[in-house]
């Protein structure tokens, strides 16, 4: 029972920990943001920095708290092949396509942006560079090592498998918020991935994922 206590401890501390990260990051973003809002510069650099800022403040987050941490949680092992890879990338696709049907469902329609048709080509290319690198590998892999790598082991341990998998999934889903069933659902399978498969399996399905939704929004 002592053992238990302890594991929802560093559990709830974990869990506040990467909320506070997560505000200072957005906090950060949001401040840049307005700053080169109305200065003279580069149009690229005032899309990339803002999001280079918070997926810095993450990194260094986690840093830290790997730094801090003074319990051993034993992680997931890695049996990632070179088959597995693509396997890893399709299951990203067919998730994807999950994805965009739970939100047909619900919603009515598909997503239709096309940022392609807003943005001259001039700035549309380097701004789908820069997608590509941030949302689409930089973003999965600060979060699947936030998310799997490091408060789903400590879930795990505190309530089991299962509940703690679903217990990582609400604070996922919600930092989320425009698609919560989606991101859930998406959640669940990354967590029963990680416990089979290992973090790198998780970080190549999300990234797969997320180019798919690059992809939507820019075409």
């Amino acid at each position: 029972m002592q053992g238990r206590r302890r594991a929802i401890s560093h559990l709830l501390l974990a869990l506040l920990y990467f909320f506070v990260v997560v505000v200072l990051a957005g906090v950060t973003m949001i401040l840049v943001s307005r700053w080169l809002r109305d200065a003279q510069g580069f149009w690229l650099l005032k899309q990339v920095l803002p999001p280079a800022l918070l997926a810095s403040v993450l990194a260094l987050g986690v840093w830290l708290f790997d730094r801090l941490r003074r319990d051993n949680v034993p992680r997931a092992s890695e049996r990632l092949r070179s088959l597995d890879w693509i396997m890893c990338a399709l299951s990203g696709i067919a998730l994807f396509a999950l994805a965009i049907g739970i939100e047909y469902a619900l919603k009515g329609s598909f997503p239709d942006n096309a940022v392609v048709s807003t943005l001259p080509p001039s700035r549309f290319y380097p701004y789908f560079a820069c997608s590509l690198v941030l949302t689409g590998l930089v973003q999965p892999i600060l979060e699947e090592l936030v998310f799997r790598g490091r408060l789903l082991p400590l879930a795990s341990r505190a309530f089991g498998v299962f509940a703690g998998s679903i217990l990582v999934s609400m604070p996922f889903a919600l930092l989320h918020y425009s698609h919560v069933l989606s991101s859930f659902l998406f959640s669940l399978v990354l967590c029963a991935v990680a416990h089979r498969r290992g973090i790198r399996a998780c970080i190549v399905i999300h990234a797969s994922y997320n180019v798919c939704s690059i992809l939507l929004d820019a075409f």
